[in-house]
């Protein structure tokens, strides 16, 4: 069967002809590098390599957002987040959890001399993912009760909804795409500075939040986030968002963006009808990225780095540990991981939360081993199980942390792991 090449007038097509025109218009060196890297990543996209960039649009859907894999049984979940309480329970209950937020931010940066991760950074690394988590809940209900209401009607008004205009009064989705687009990036900065171990990245973004905090509710809205805001995709990990405005230079280097920008051409001239909707998903991040050319605004999104060591200028959260709670007694952690998965250890009991803390130091143990080694294997799982917790899903996150301590079970019946117990 002969594949149909992308009609000239599609709408991805008429996008990228505007995107080049935008670029070339005038060469300059950084424009030209960053469209370089955009097609490079539209043409994996269209090579079945990689997935497109969902970003904040003026609706706030995203249906390959995070917030769209989030736990939708309630049976199942690990923080009911008000939810059972009804719709209208939604602002109190987040005011709340901003105001205890308050606070511990207030009592963190009260604290004289160095902040320890295995205190102060750890605690508000797990107070930052729970109100996360609570954001993400109520944006996933919120979605699944406004589908359930307008099934079977027009798509156009399934998502109409613009979150840069007034909100309409007791839309409740609206509502809840609105804040979980006001304060997500800003909880993704400093969740994501832990991760890459960067202390001062980590107090920047906390102070950035509580900045934001200290506002009455009516002024926050000046902090909304621009149109083309990476937004982590579903069941993925966080990724560090950039936002830059470089100084634009001529351009001294020959330029290859005429050449991946006419391959990328013939690949979508020769992709089958079944990429269609991708090619939705792609035109749509073209015009964004559209924008950021003729603004000069950039907002990229990449895979979080790792400081192993400080130096000068960049104090790291913790250095290298040769030792994690889970190496000191493997055998009681798997008994735990046991109660956790068999439903002894119940959500009302608690420690589930403390659990996903110790999985994520566990992670950054690993990183300093480079996932080195007896390491490597823990991966897969544990990113599963700290991902079921984002996802406030019960059942994926103990499977996971079952299989976790499954590995360290064995080994403790082989001997010591090596590197460097």
């Amino acid at each position: 069967m002969t594949e149909q090449p992308a009609p000239p007038d599609s709408p991805l097509v008429a996008a990228l002809a505007d995107f080049h025109a935008a670029v070339v218009q005038e060469p300059r060196q950084p424009l030209n590098q960053l469209a370089e890297e955009a097609v490079q990543l539209w043409t994996r996209v269209v090579d079945g390599q990689d997935l497109v960039q969902p970003r904040l649009n003026e609706r706030g859907y995203a249906p390959t957002g995070f917030h769209f894999g989030m736990e939708p049984d309630a049976a199942n979940r690990l923080d009911d987040c008000d939810v059972g309480a009804g719709p209208d329970a939604f602002l109190p209950a987040l005011e709340h959890r901003l105001a205890a937020l308050r606070a511990w931010l207030e009592d963190y940066f009260a604290q004289s001399g160095y902040r320890s991760s295995s205190e102060s950074c750890d605690r508000t690394l797990l107070e930052l993912a729970r109100l996360s988590r609570f954001l993400n809940t109520w944006a996933g209900e919120a979605e699944v009760a406004h589908r359930r209401r307008w099934r079977g009607r027009p798509q156009a008004e399934h998502d109409a909804v613009n979150l840069y205009a007034p909100l309409p009064e007791g839309d409740r989705l609206a509502l809840a795409r609105w804040h979980l687009a006001l304060w997500e990036p800003r909880l993704n900065a400093a969740i994501v500075a832990w991760e890459e171990n960067q202390l001062d990245w980590f107090d920047r973004a906390l102070r950035e939040l509580q900045a934001l905090l200290a506002k009455p509710p009516a002024e926050r809205v000046e902090a909304f986030p621009p149109l083309g805001l990476p937004l982590r995709r579903r069941g993925l990990p966080r990724q560090r968002v950039m936002v830059l405005e470089p100084e634009q230079r001529p351009l001294r280097s020959r330029s290859v963006l005429w050449v991946r920008y006419n391959q990328l051409l013939e690949k979508i001239g020769l992709a089958p009808p079944t990429m269609e909707g991708v090619f939705a998903e792609l035109a749509e991040d073209v015009l964004h990225v559209t924008r950021m050319v003729e603004t000069n605004l950039f907002l990229l999104a990449s895979t979080p780095g790792f400081y192993e060591r400080g130096r000068a200028g960049v104090p790291i959260i913790r250095g290298r540990t040769n030792t994690h709670p889970f190496l000191l007694d493997p055998v009681g952690f798997f008994k735990k991981a046991v109660l956790f998965h068999n439903g002894t250890y119940t959500v009302a009991g608690g420690g589930l939360d403390l659990m996903y803390l110790q999985l994520r130091q566990l992670e950054r143990f690993a990183k300093f081993e480079r996932w080195g080694d007896w390491t490597r294997s823990l991966r897969t799982p544990l990113l599963a199980s700290l991902i079921g917790w984002e996802e406030n899903r019960w059942d994926a996150c103990t499977e996971g942390l079952l299989q976790v301590a499954d590995q360290f079970r064995k080994r403790a019946e082989e001997g010591p792991p090596s590197g460097g117990e």
